[in-house]
């Protein structure tokens, strides 16, 4: 890993050679580390070269390119400022008879970066692509050459990562960070370690997630580089592993920093969405869906919007389903179509909002791909689809294939510690699986979760969602002893309309009849009467109830 000198030495050994007069050894001493300096130490390599003789550096390329990488730095001013000195480089090689290809080849990667960071990606990627044929076509010598493979391999996975092509970001990105020790500056290798944990938590490998991101922060130790967009990819990792792992604490300590690293990036969006993850399970849904909102309106300036569309957009199918708003769900998710490996599985989500209203041929067909991919079904998802056959499969009575997919769920959520599965099916399908998994031996780590699901979702301490307040009006009907057919008239919806509220606040109560309901309502304080007057009602312009 190509560390910078200190600061401070760096200006020395400059300003030394500049009172000398020694101009090559100025541009030599800032051609060798200037790019790496710049990475870290940004505004004051910016002072440093802006306080030289204007003869010195007007016209070299190699130092341009540099100031250019000095605006991603710490406190650096965001915007487009860096892409004005790539350009001034371009034009600059472009009057130089006989420049190389590898120093035209060098600057091109940086901007790629630049435009990157901008969200530019459709740019970026252009820039990408005359660098390769550029570093392909260099004669220059073999550490150099590997030097510009391993910078253009980062660039290149990362463009690649923001467009969802996972597989091949990850051969990218693997092949830099191979080559990172000796041929990447420090900043880049904390990019591309980021990365490679981003790419581990999206495939299920969250032990391979948490081992980049430790070495990310290890290598960034003593530095500012954790505070830039160098550093936002790790960060990112691991709130989102946490939040996979319902760890909402050790999230709530890396928000900060996840935003302020990712402020005014390409990472500013899916930092949001980190945020807004956290909310939920922090059970904040309309702050959730404010910071959705908001990475939404970063995205709109992108002229590629990514993966990071897809990602917000299920994140907003998932709140939504959880405010019992399943037609907006809907709508959002008939928009996102399944990659290969199904690593985001919106089958999942409809699968969900299916089970929830008790349609289970429907929840069975959002799944049925899913199965059919087998164990070439993306791990991290793959414990959701296991889940949601459980449940499907207990409210047919087929306990047996019930109980063989909940245990495959079980295990691979122990392995993982991931607890996000667990919000996908109603809480009193959950209990039930629980309930028949606690008779069952296991090893210890899945025996651990079963337990700790089961005393989620019984007993005293259980955890009783929210109830919408077309879900209250229902139950206060219930309690007055209505059959569907006269709630169904006395709230002006249909028959069926009612049995899907009940079915929702039945597995919110987690009970099964309309007694169990009763006494649930009581014993949470909900026995009071909701009427047609109640707040959350609203009248039509002649006086009809509106629900």
């Amino acid at each position: 890993m190509l560390d910078p000198p200190d600061f401070e030495s760096f200006r020395d050994s400059v300003l030394a050679s500049v009172a000398r007069g020694d101009t090559d050894r100025v541009l030599s001493e800032i051609r060798r580390v200037g790019r790496s300096i710049a990475t870290e130490h940004g505004s004051e390599f910016r002072r440093l070269i802006g306080g030289l003789p204007f003869e010195i550096w007007h016209d070299d390329p190699w130092i341009a390119a540099a100031m250019g990488t000095s605006y991603r730095g710490a406190g650096a001013p965001r915007g487009e400022s860096a892409l004005g000195y790539y350009r001034a480089a371009e034009v600059a090689i472009a009057a130089t008879p006989d420049a190389p290809d590898h120093c035209l080849a060098a600057v091109l990667v940086g901007h790629t970066a630049a435009l990157r960071a901008l969200g530019q990606l459709g740019s970026a990627r252009a820039k990408s692509e005359i660098a390769r044929r550029l570093i392909d076509a260099s004669l220059a010598a073999l550490p150099l050459r590997v030097t510009l493979d391993a910078q253009w391999a980062l660039e290149d996975g990362m463009l690649l990562l923001h467009s969802g092509e996972f597989d091949q970001a990850r051969r990218r990105l693997e092949y830099a960070n191979g080559l990172a020790p000796t041929h990447l500056v420090r900043a880049e290798h904390v990019e591309c370690l980021g990365a490679l944990a981003l790419l581990d938590l999206i495939g299920g490998d969250f032990d391979g997630a948490e081992s980049h991101t430790q070495h990310a922060r290890t290598i960034a130790e003593g530095t500012e580089l954790l505070r830039t967009g160098y550093g936002a990819p790790a960060l990112i990792a691991a709130m989102a592993l946490a939040c996979e792992r319902g760890d909402s604490e050790r999230a709530e300590l890396l928000d900060d920093a996840v935003r302020t690293a990712s402020s005014s990036t390409e990472f500013e969006p899916i930092a949001l969405m980190a945020s807004a993850t956290l909310r939920a399970l922090q059970e904040r849904p309309i702050e959730a869906l404010d910071l959705l909102n908001q990475a939404g309106r970063r995205l709109a300036g992108w002229d590629e919007k990514g993966v990071g569309l897809e990602i917000g957009e299920l994140i907003r199918a998932g709140l939504l389903i959880s405010l019992d708003q399943g037609d907006e769900a809907w709508t959002v998710l008939r928009k996102v179509a399944p990659r290969a490996t199904h690593p985001l599985c919106p089958g999942r989500l409809v699968a969900q909002l299916r089970l929830r209203h008790g349609d289970l041929h429907g929840a069975e067909a959002a799944i049925r791909d899913c199965e059919r991919l087998g164990y070439e079904h993306c791990a991290r998802t793959l414990a959701d689809i296991q889940l949601l056959r459980a449940a499907i499969e207990l409210e047919r009575g087929n306990l047996v294939t019930s109980d063989v997919n909940a245990d495959r769920a079980f295990v691979s959520m122990a392995r993982t510690g991931s607890r996000a599965p667990l919000g996908r099916i109603p809480a009193s399908s959950l209990a039930a699986i629980a309930q028949r998994a606690a008779a069952r031996p296991h090893r210890d780590a899945a025996a651990g979760l079963i337990v700790e699901i089961v005393e989620r979702t019984s007993g005293p301490q259980r955890e009783i969602a929210a109830l919408s307040e077309r879900e209250r009006h229902v139950l206060a009907h219930v309690q007055r002893g209505l059959t569907v057919a006269a709630i169904a008239a006395e709230l002006y919806i249909s028959p069926n309309t009612v049995k899907t509220h009940l079915r929702n606040l039945y597995s919110k109560l987690g009970v099964s009849t309309r007694e169990e309901a009763i006494r649930a309502a009581r014993s949470l304080g909900l026995e009071h009467e909701i009427t047609r007057d109640s707040p959350g009602s609203h009248r039509g312009r002649d006086g009809d109830v509106v629900l």
